[in-house]
């Protein structure tokens, strides 16, 4: 190897080493960062968990609804016919 091809490939080394000390983060810094991912995703599913629940509330409260629509329009053609038969 020439000199010219010993200093470049020494300053693309020293580049390397620079940007790895400096640039690449930690496993410390990676460990916290997964640490915090961990916590976020655990808030979401506790979001998630409570939303699933409230959406099966709402079926209920929709099955119910349903069913008393249903039995006051029989009450109601149950009047109309009683009044029928009466008049």
């Amino acid at each position: 190897m020439n000199e010219s091809t010993q200093k470049k490939t020494h300053e693309l080394l020293e580049k390397l080493a620079n940007y790895v000390m400096n640039e690449v983060p930690r496993k410390s810094e990676f460990n916290k960062l997964a640490k915090k991912v961990d916590s976020v995703e655990g808030k979401v599913d506790t979001i998630i968990d409570s939303i699933e629940g409230q959406a099966q509330q709402l079926d209920i409260i929709r099955t119910e609804q349903l069913a008393m629509h249903r039995g006051l329009d029989r009450e109601e053609e149950r009047i109309e016919e009683h009044e029928k038969a009466g008049h």
